[in-house]
């Protein structure tokens, strides 16, 4: 592979290795002397552009409308075209997404036959088609900043769809791209679906880390999906939800809860104060014991954490719900 192939094949990889291989074994047959070359080139360029589609058209665009003329739900399926231009988080046609609509609008043609008594297609009828295509997977995922592009694009959905969730994994292996979605996600309908995905679970509440050189000396990790569940619980606390408000509860309770194997939890202060600034947010109803324990044990944790400078927070919390039982 040339290593703009290669830079290809990365990012591909960062979606899922399924997409990589397809386009791994397109650039190893663009190369061999095969009498079914183009119609191979044509079938899986055609299953590479489709997946990037998948993933990158808002699950949102394809839900229900409404017939005009009497207002019943109508299933909507977004046209070819227009899948382009929301997949790049475009509203108007662009000569990007003119030169991407024309190359692919052609892959069909090549995928299938053309008559199984006619003679075979050229063998490098496809050649062209597949060096343009190289060129869109070149814009679309062939650097960092062109993943983070996609990455801007999915940020922008209201809530993800299953070929998003399915992909996020491995969008999010790298640590600045973790770090970059979860300061950048704003919107509470992914709080759900992140949680079901175990994305809160107190175990992967990062422990402290020892410095190699300096023994006795800790860095304390800060968990990059703490920035997003501060936005959704400040949200929530602007405009409560139940089902927002319960799953808030479920994961202040996962890692709060959670205990290694010998009973000793992670002292993670960094973790401990936005726990605290969730449980400040929670509605009175939701409040309990539990809580208090917790906020107990980060205030006597053997860390000089940051609870006690805001627990004025909690104060100010009970004095505007106004139980006096709290």
């Amino acid at each position: 592979m040339t290593d703009r192939q290669l830079e290809i094949h990365k990012g591909l990889s960062s979606i899922g290795t399924e997409i990589a291989a397809f386009y791994h074994d397109g650039v190893m047959l663009s190369e061999m002397d095969l009498d079914t070359k183009p119609y191979l080139l044509g079938h899986l360029s055609r299953e590479i552009e489709s997946g990037l589609r998948d993933i990158l058209t808002s699950k949102s665009l394809e839900e229900i409308e409404l017939s005009k003329e009497c207002s019943r739900p109508l299933n909507r399926k977004i046209g070819h075209k227009e899948s382009i231009i929301h997949s790049l988080g475009l509203d108007d046609e662009t000569e990007f997404v003119k030169q991407w609509y024309k190359v692919a609008k052609q892959f069909p043609k090549y995928a299938h036959r053309h008559g199984v008594w006619k003679d075979p297609r050229e063998k490098e009828a496809f050649d062209n088609l597949w060096h343009q295509f190289e060129d869109i997977l070149a814009f679309l995922v062939g650097n960092y900043y062109a993943i983070a592009d996609r990455l801007d694009g999915i940020l922008k959905m209201t809530e993800p769809s299953k070929e998003v969730l399915n992909a996020l994994p491995n969008l999010l292996k790298d640590d600045s791209r973790f770090l970059y979605f979860f300061n950048g996600l704003k919107h509470r309908q992914w709080l759900l679906f992140l949680e079901k995905e175990e994305y809160f679970v107190g175990s992967k509440n990062p422990e402290p880390v020892e410095a190699e050189d300096n023994p006795g000396f800790y860095s304390m990790p800060y968990w990059a999906v703490l920035t997003y569940l501060e936005e959704v619980a400040r949200q929530n606390l602007e405009k409560p939800e139940k089902d927002t408000t319960e799953s808030l509860v479920r994961i202040i309770d996962s890692i709060s809860q959670f205990r290694h194997e010998d009973g000793q939890r992670v002292e993670n202060y960094r973790t401990d104060y936005t726990l605290f600034k969730l449980i400040c947010t929670l509605p009175e109803e939701h409040l309990d014991d539990r809580h208090f324990e917790y906020i107990k044990i980060g205030l006597t944790s053997k860390w000089v954490g940051l609870i006690g400078y805001s627990f004025n927070d909690l104060l100010e919390r009970f004095i505007s719900i106004g139980n006096k039982d709290l």
